[in-house]
């Protein structure tokens, strides 16, 4: 085995990534950001201030004689993707005067069994003394249904990771975003105790029309008069505020490109369709696989033959 020169650089390099593991985000977005329904709004502004007057709610009106336990205030985002989850995230932090730590389930999880659980507890630790937002992204990862019928350490390992996050959101008061795609992948439990869920939904013709309105700014020339060309466009169903996004930024780089003082309806509808178009192949991409069986595996190892699930 080679001898490690260098132990002390080993050493800062394990620090490091642990540091950066708990890097904290000031929000750069705000909702004069975010494109929402009003009822979508209305209920993150309530949530939001549950916990602003969390004081008064418990003590002046009394509810701390009857709800002992206070609880964190833990938002639920879920929907299509490019919905706009990530940015409403950073408008409750914003609103919240807050920064936020972003966790993703890859980050804490480890090959060692119990080490994830441990890697959650210091989170939850880190997130309470500095103040700020913990942002579950993906969340499902982290929130799936336990194992039922264990069978070896990693379901071992598997449940005791989310038991041990259900007693930290027991205990926690402090605010929580989560954010998902896939809310039917939820355990029940973690389902029960979230106190808001709120779907982004893929926006209708008004929500469409006021983010064709953000992102085609004063300084993109229309080669058509503006509210026509905006109302036009909007008709374009089942995209999403990143489909406009992008779809406006890639026409806009395709006229510097070519010289154009502006840029076409036509090429627009175009590139935003295209995105659609790829969107839908994405989703309509599955993998199939089959379990096999151990003789299966071994005898193909043995024979240098593929191994295709066909056993």
């Amino acid at each position: 085995m080679p001898i490690n020169k260098n132990p002390i650089d080993s050493a800062n390099k394990r620090l490091k990534e642990k540091l950066d593991d708990y890097q904290l985000i000031t929000p750069i977005y705000s909702f004069d950001d975010v494109i929402l329904d009003r009822s979508v709004f209305d209920d993150i502004n309530t949530s939001i201030m549950v916990y602003k007057y969390s004081d008064e709610i418990y003590e002046r009106w009394g509810l701390g004689k009857v709800i002992k336990r206070r609880k964190n205030i833990s938002i639920n985002l879920y929907g299509e993707s490019g919905t706009g989850k990530t940015i409403t995230a950073h408008a409750i932090a914003n609103a919240l005067n807050k920064k936020m730590l972003f966790v993703n389930y890859g980050e804490i999880e480890s090959k060692y069994v119990g080490e994830t659980a441990k890697n959650l507890i210091r989170m939850f630790e880190y997130a309470k003394s500095n103040d700020c937002i913990l942002v579950f992204d993906e969340a499902d990862a982290l929130l799936s249904k336990r194992v039922t019928a264990m069978t070896n350490a990693t379901d071992v390992s598997v449940n005791q990771t989310r038991n041990v996050l259900l007693r930290l959101l027991d205990d926690y008061t402090g605010v929580i975003i989560f954010t998902t795609n896939f809310i039917s992948n939820y355990d029940k439990a973690f389902f029960r105790r979230i106190t808001s869920h709120i779907k982004i939904a893929m926006p209708d013709y008004e929500g469409r029309k006021r983010l064709w309105q953000k992102y085609l700014v004063d300084e993109i020339k229309l080669e058509e008069e503006r509210e026509k060309f905006v109302d036009e466009i909007s008709k374009i169903d089942e995209v999403t505020g990143a489909d406009i996004s992008n779809a406006v930024l890639k026409t806009v780089t395709l006229a510097i490109i070519n010289g154009e003082k502006g840029i076409k309806r036509y090429e627009l509808e175009k590139e935003i369709n295209n995105i659609k178009n790829n969107r839908e192949k994405i989703e309509d991409f599955h993998v199939s696989t089959r379990k096999v069986s151990p003789e299966y595996v071994k005898a193909q190892i043995d024979s240098g033959g593929v191994m295709n699930g066909s056993t």
